[in-house]
């Protein structure tokens, strides 16, 4: 399978790509850095470098992957500052909005197309918990995440009646590099294989059957 992933330099995005390139699939990635790649064989991996929280990049991300058939693509970059409300500032919305929004529906837009054409694929979006409930602090980031359930959900309707499969994945806390440094508890937490590991099981189930949502906590954390 040819497959595009957001955020693919560390993290969770990065065990998927691990998981995903020992299974024999290609593999597209776009982050901001190569990070984590580049201790992967060069031939194996194919990165797209820009910051999602950019629009200015969307159109160069564009001449990249278009006309290009992926049969999954896979929405994992994210993140925005989290703080009080009263500390939010323009700058802190656009960033987050961007990132969180604005670069999973313009990716999705393109890559939609050669999917509806070819009348199969799969679309994942990895969100956060957070987008399920409120969370103190985390106004901004939390609406951001509520926006792209909203948005999920109706692809969900418009794109299966072309055989396209659309999943959100809600984590729980995961123990990765995006947690501030003082988190306690951080063994107990979900961890970014186990989440890469459903994210594969999500890839090959059979073709008739979709998840539409799925949250994932960890047993060991309250």
């Amino acid at each position: 399978m040819n497959i595009l992933i957001t955020g693919g330099s560390r993290g969770i995005g990065f065990e998927i790509v691990k998981k995903m390139l020992s299974m024999g699939h290609s593999i597209t990635a776009i982050s901001r850095t190569e990070g984590l790649l580049s201790t992967l064989k060069k031939n194996s991996v194919k990165w797209i470098e820009s910051d999602l929280s950019k629009p200015e990049s969307y159109q160069e991300i564009e001449e990249k992957i278009k006309n290009n058939l992926f049969d999954v693509f896979i929405s994992n970059a994210g993140g925005g500052a989290h703080s009080k409300v009263q500390h939010i500032n323009q700058k802190k919305i656009d960033e987050a909005v961007n990132l969180n929004l604005n670069a999973p529906i313009f990716l999705t837009s393109i890559v939609s197309k050669e999917m509806i054409q070819q009348k199969s694929g799969v679309i994942i979006f990895i969100s956060s918990i957070h987008g399920l409930k409120g969370n103190p602090n985390s106004s901004l980031y939390s609406s951001t995440k509520f926006a792209i359930r909203g948005f999920a959900d109706s692809l969900y309707e418009e794109l299966k009646k072309h055989h396209i499969k659309v999943t959100t994945v809600y984590p729980d806390y995961v123990n990765t590099s995006l947690l501030p440094s003082g988190v306690q508890n951080r063994e107990k937490m979900l961890s970014p294989e186990s989440v890469a590991d459903v994210i594969c099981k999500i890839i090959d189930l059979p073709k008739e059957v979709v998840i539409k949502e799925i949250t994932l906590s960890s047993l060991y954390y309250f």
